[in-house]
């Protein structure tokens, strides 16, 4: 009578049950995402750099500045925000 080995995925599934057998396509679907997330539409940019007077180290400053204080966010949503944010302050 010969014993099976018990493979070790399955000590793993049963101390963690959030096994995931596939780890690698997790990693090959983030790169897409950062794509997509990377496409701004050059009219808002234009926007922003015409309220800098054409700075655009300013305006990477600005958007590097709300992506630490709104984590998360589409980069859209970063643009939007500066954009509006100038506006607001000027007004």
């Amino acid at each position: 009578m010969a014993f099976k080995t018990i493979p070790p995925d399955f000590w793993n599934l049963k101390l963690n049950q959030n096994f995931n057998p596939k780890p690698a396509q997790k990693a090959q679907q983030q790169p897409q995402q950062t794509k997509q997330q990377t496409n701004v539409d050059t009219g808002i940019q234009k926007k922003l750099i015409n309220l800098l007077n054409g700075d655009k180290d300013i305006c990477k400053r600005l958007i590097d500045a709300a992506k630490r204080k709104y984590p998360g966010q589409s980069e859209h949503w970063y643009w939007e925000k500066v954009t509006e944010d100038l506006l607001r302050d000027r007004a």
